[in-house]
C-alpha cells in the first residue's frame, strides 16, 4: 500500500480536495456537495446576522454552558 501524499492546503482555495480522496475512484454519497458546503455556511452566517446565536456567560464553564443550551441544538 502506497503512503498518502502529502499537500499543504491553502484555506483560501475552495477547491482543495485532500490527497487522500483523490485515491478513492468511486463517488461517496455520504458526503456532501460542495453546493451544499456553501449553501450550509450561507445559512449559518445568515443565523447570525438574525442574532441566533448562544453566548456563554462569563462565569459559565463549559460544561454548563452546553448543558444550558443542549435542549437548543437539534
Amino acid at each position: 500500500m502506497l503512503a498518502p501524499q502529502t499537500t499543504k492546503a491553502n484555506p483560501y482555495n475552495a477547491d482543495y480536495v485532500p490527497c487522500s480522496v483523490a485515491y478513492d475512484n468511486e463517488y461517496d454519497d455520504t458526503l456532501m456537495s460542495k453546493e451544499e458546503f456553501f449553501a450550509m455556511l450561507d445559512d449559518a452566517e445568515e443565523e447570525v446576522r438574525r442574532g441566533e446565536v448562544f453566548t456563554k456567560l462569563p462565569e459559565e464553564t463549559l460544561t454548563e454552558f452546553l448543558t444550558r443550551i443542549h435542549g437548543c441544538i437539534g
